[in-house]
């Protein structure tokens, strides 16, 4: 009489490969079903934002503090992962890259002679060349925290990306009503309309 594990092995050998269900197949079945609100909610998986604060020594740099603080202490949500992005751009860039965000945000204050309130833009990362990559890196290196420095240094050190600069450009020498604007702006761009 054979023993036990050998029917066993000898069972599972001749078993089929087991079937893959088509996660496609199974939701459109759900979605015919009525079941259409709770295949998108298992399905939709809110993107994992990384946001980072730039803030320098000052006054203005105080408000930009104030602002990670508040976000530190009440994220926004759970797929929003607030960072100090006030280091050089190489540290950044392994934040950026460790962090496996879908987005990159950068909240700041940025005196530019502009209009008070926040400034959004995108950014597209470029490899510079090799005689360039020197000079981009630079003035981030040698500890200037300032948004310019810190993408020139990003187009180094990463390459490749996208990242949305918030810039509030003060109203008051003391910045402070730019802790509540960034926030905001964040909240925005986030769809939480609200703020923290």
């Amino acid at each position: 009489m054979p023993s036990v594990s050998d029917q066993l092995a000898e069972l599972l050998y001749k078993m089929p490969p087991a079937k893959e269900e088509d996660i496609n197949k199974l939701s459109s079945e759900l979605e015919k079903a009525g079941h259409g609100d709770l295949v998108k909610k298992l399905l939709d998986k809110p993107p994992r934002v990384l946001v980072g604060v730039l803030y320098s020594y000052g006054t203005c740099g105080e408000a930009a503090y104030n602002a990670y603080k508040s976000l530190l202490s009440n994220p926004p949500s759970g797929n929003v992962v607030i960072e100090d992005f006030s280091t050089d751009a190489l540290t950044v860039a392994d934040t950026i890259r460790d962090s496996g965000a879908d987005k990159v945000v950068i909240l700041t204050i940025k005196r530019r002679g502009r209009e008070p309130g926040v400034y959004v833009r995108h950014v597209t990362l470029k490899q510079p060349s090799a005689i360039e990559a020197v000079e981009e890196i630079r003035p981030s290196l040698e500890g200037l925290l300032d948004v310019d420095a810190l993408l020139r240094g990003l187009n180094v050190f990463l390459g490749e990306g996208d990242i949305e600069v918030h810039e509030c450009e003060p109203e008051s020498e003391s910045c402070e009503e730019c802790t509540k604007l960034l926030i905001d702006s964040l909240m925005e761009t986030l769809g939480m309309r609200d703020g923290v």
